[in-house]
């Protein structure tokens, strides 16, 4: 997360809590760059394009939020547990249902089990 009125901001979540995240987060799976205080949209400093790119260039998700007033961040967590969800946890999202994917026999087999 960075905060759109603050280049700077932006630029140490390139240089700094990417790689550490790259470096120490290996088993973190769903990241996202979250652009923040988009509700001081006439105080930016950090482009959407720019964020835009970069999030694109790392393959995570990009969202605009505004803490403040509350804008996306319910939409963001969505997101971030849908994708948790069907893509960490083999979870099938269905509607307002999850239904749990059964594993295969052959791969219990293969991990040793019963």
């Amino acid at each position: 997360m960075y905060d759109i009125t603050n280049h700077d901001s932006f630029e140490k979540l390139k240089s700094v809590w990417h790689p550490d995240l790259k470096e120490f987060g290996e088993k973190l799976k769903i990241l996202a760059v979250v652009e923040n205080k988009i509700d001081k949209y006439l105080e930016k400093e950090v482009k959407e394009d720019e964020a835009k790119s970069f999030s694109e260039e790392i393959g995570v998700i990009n969202k605009r939020t505004s803490a403040m007033e509350g804008t996306n961040v319910e939409d963001l967590f969505n997101i971030l547990v849908d994708k948790y969800l069907t893509e960490i946890s083999g979870m099938i999202i269905e509607g307002d249902k999850i239904k749990i994917k059964k594993e295969d026999q052959n791969e219990k087999k293969k991990k040793g089990c019963c």
